[in-house]
């Protein structure tokens, strides 16, 4: 069973990226892959919800490997608002496990969220979602004109 603590960070976590999700989806133009992403992410979250309220671990272990479906996915998706929002998460994945020292959807004894696969997998997307975002803006060329002044 999750801590009441922990599910109270987790219910908090998953409104902010509903909210974020649901307002990509309202006020920008979105792809197919975009919205097929966004519905998915959102009927997962419904399910994390019954999950976390009836203490199904069960439902919350398939979606535990879901999250970094969703992630290693959303580095697919033409959206540069989705991408940060998932930049976000992962951001916090990684404060979380620095706080807490475990991953905060687990129960006392588990391990799942532990090791060198999990780590290693949010420290590659976070560079690469980087770089994905920053190649969708354009460096003006006022400022590469101003950078080549001083050379």
């Amino acid at each position: 069973m999750v801590k009441k603590e922990d599910k109270l960070k987790l219910i908090c976590i998953t409104l902010i990226l509903d909210s974020l999700f649901v307002y990509i989806l309202k006020l920008s133009e979105n792809s197919l892959k975009d919205v097929c992403f966004l519905a998915t992410a959102l009927a997962s979250h419904l399910v994390f919800y019954y999950g976390l309220i009836s203490n199904d671990r069960r439902t919350l272990d398939i979606l535990h490997y879901g999250v970094f479906v969703l992630l290693s996915a959303s580095m697919s998706v033409d959206s540069v608002y989705i991408k940060k929002v998932c930049l976000l998460l992962l951001f916090g994945i990684k404060y979380l496990w620095y706080q807490e020292g475990r991953c905060i959807l687990n129960e006392e004894n588990e391990i799942f969220g532990y090791g060198d696969e999990a780590e290693q997998f949010v420290n590659t997307t976070i560079p690469a979602l980087i770089g994905q975002i920053g190649a969708h803006y354009q460096i003006k060329e006022w400022f590469i004109d101003g950078a080549l002044s001083f050379l």
